[in-house]
């Protein structure tokens, strides 16, 4: 099945998702939900894991608000929460219980949405350019996608209030020593990648880069866990 705004990939039994809008860093709109639910229809029951990624240099730069990420109902004001009533709340849960382990791979930019996509994950594996950005305090909304659960359980209540008030970037390195993430991946490397972790891995190493999602299946990148140690 094709889709308009992402990219579904098969290596064996792994399935990969890959927001697929380079232009606006992979921003979200009312389709890019409904193509990864559809996604989600078309894998089930016969992956045993996935990886959630982007196409270009972001991971997703969260809502594309100028897409029309709401409803502007003829005989009232702009309403910018249903969408999250209707398609992204919805979805988080769906990814939350997903029958297969998952695994998202970031770089460059994970902001507002983007970020919550990223954190659900099972595993987070990140490219040295990724970065956590909570930018709702900028524009005047509460965050949202389940963020604020996910960071304070992830983080910490100290370190989640940080993010969401301060606004301010969390660098893969950052996120790695706070325990956002679970793996920083090597500028370029071999090793065992986290499909093969998840019981679902294939074939030869390939050199990694710094996309995170080339070496997770077929292979894997030169990972580091907390302690700086390849793994």
């Amino acid at each position: 099945m094709t889709y308009a705004t992402i990219e579904l990939e098969r290596d064996g039994d792994v399935a990969i998702i890959r927001l697929n809008d380079p232009a606006t860093l992979n921003a979200v709109t009312v389709k890019t939900i409904e193509d990864i639910g559809a996604a989600l229809d078309e894998i089930n029951g016969s992956a045993r894991a996935m990886v959630l990624t982007g196409a270009g240099r972001a991971f997703c730069s969260g809502a594309n608000l100028s897409a029309g990420m709401g409803d502007r109902k003829s005989d009232g004001p702009y309403d910018s929460g249903s969408v999250l009533e209707t398609h992204i709340n919805p979805l988080m849960l769906r990814l939350r219980d997903v029958p297969f382990p998952w695994v998202s791979a970031v770089k460059g930019s994970a902001a507002g949405v983007g970020c919550s996509f990223a954190l659900a994950a099972d595993m987070v594996v990140c490219g040295h350019s990724a970065f956590f950005l909570q930018a709702f305090a900028r524009i005047g909304l509460v965050p949202d996608g389940g963020s604020s659960w996910i960071l304070a359980h992830s983080i910490g209540r100290a370190r989640a209030m940080e993010m969401m008030l301060l606004g301010e970037r969390i660098t893969a390195v950052k996120a790695l020593e706070w325990g956002m993430i679970n793996r920083l991946a090597g500028r370029a490397g071999r090793a065992r990648g986290a499909g093969a972790r998840a019981g679902a891995g294939s074939g030869a190493d390939e050199v990694l880069g710094d996309d995170p999602a080339n070496g997770l299946v077929g292979g894997g990148p030169d990972v580091r866990g907390g302690d700086g140690h390849r793994t």
